[in-house]
């Protein structure tokens, strides 16, 4: 019987081609230290069906340089709440901004207001406007007074007049002149019964 330790070398010392043989039930039998055990390199290996395996416990496994290895195809891969919710705050942060940009409009929808509320300036900006507008009122509710100050015009165009009401008076207050002049009028007479 080997040990724990005897099992996460092995893991780690797995290549590229044998990581990239592990199937759904395999992937998920894997304990979180050793998924984590996992070269950053090899993590590119894994495919899309046997990362939709993995719990929310396992994906919060995942180490910042494994984050930032997976492609596009594979972070879209986490397509279930849970896999979304198991991305902490720090983890979304490591994201690439191109990474934050290929997130899916279901995978934003999934974020967590604790998650929207601690992305940077320029994860944020990297969403598209496809992305905002999925935006519920809880989730564009959640954005801090600074990173409503620096959203892009075009972001905040798209947002719904719905999501815009789960805004609050000081939130309104924080968006500048710029931002508010890029409105339409459906989104202005929402903002107005907000104050």
């Amino acid at each position: 019987v080997r040990s724990r330790r005897q099992r996460q070398m092995c893991i780690r010392d797995s290549t590229s081609a044998q990581v990239a043989t592990l199937n759904s039930a395999q992937l998920a039998s894997l304990s979180t230290d050793q998924l984590a055990a996992i070269e950053a390199a090899d993590i590119k290996s894994i495919t899309t069906a046997a990362l939709r395996a993995l719990s929310s416990a396992q994906i919060d496994a995942l180490t910042s340089d494994q984050l930032r290895a997976l492609s596009s195809a594979q972070l879209n891969a986490l397509t279930t709440n849970p896999q979304v919710i198991g991305l902490t705050t720090d983890d979304l942060n490591v994201l690439t901004t191109d990474q934050i940009a290929r997130l899916s409009t279901s995978q934003i929808q999934a974020l967590t207001t604790g998650q929207l509320s601690s992305l940077t300036t320029d994860n944020l900006n990297a969403l598209g406007t496809g992305q905002f507008a999925t935006l519920s009122s809880t989730q564009f509710g959640a954005l801090t007074t600074d990173q409503l100050a620096k959203l892009e015009t075009a972001d905040l165009r798209a947002v719904t007049t719905s999501a815009l009401r789960g805004l609050s008076s000081d939130q309104v207050q924080s968006l500048s002149s710029d931002e508010v002049a890029s409105l339409s009028t459906a989104q202005i007479t929402t903002l107005t019964t907000l104050q």
